[in-house]
């Protein structure tokens, strides 16, 4: 695993309709549930081609402050920057933007996977937990 510190990645998405919030009649605007996702998704694909096959990563925190609106079939871009690597835990901070407006701001951390091993964990905690 060769993750550069400041590693710095950008994406940009729609607001499509399934990422908006709906519970406001009459506004559709980018949900804060979704912001985390596309924080989440950028994060992911920035660090997935410097880890090895058969690993992946997952997120395990986030602390995020969504701080304007925007609304859907809008544009948003989604910044992560790799700030600290411990391990197999990553942390980076995040800021996402509409056009020059920052959206939300985030630190959101992750942990490099063995899928396979993720995967048995994951069968163990259904089977031991059936009802």
């Amino acid at each position: 695993m060769n993750i550069p510190q400041n590693l710095v990645c950008k994406e940009e998405y729609v607001v499509t309709e399934d990422l908006v919030t709906k519970h406001i009649e009459g506004i559709e605007v980018l949900s804060t549930p979704s912001l985390v996702l596309l924080i989440e998704r950028t994060a992911k694909n920035c660090i997935q081609p410097y880890l090895p096959n058969g690993y992946s990563s997952v997120g395990t925190q986030i602390n995020i402050k969504h701080l304007n609106p925007v609304p859907r079939g809008e544009r948003i871009l989604v910044e992560t920057v790799v700030s600290e690597i411990d391990g197999r835990r990553v942390v980076f901070t995040a800021r996402s933007y509409w056009k020059q407006i920052v959206v939300g701001e985030a630190i959101h951390e992750r942990y490099v996977i063995n899928i396979d091993k993720f995967r048995e964990k994951v069968k163990k905690l259904i089977s031991e937990n059936q009802y």
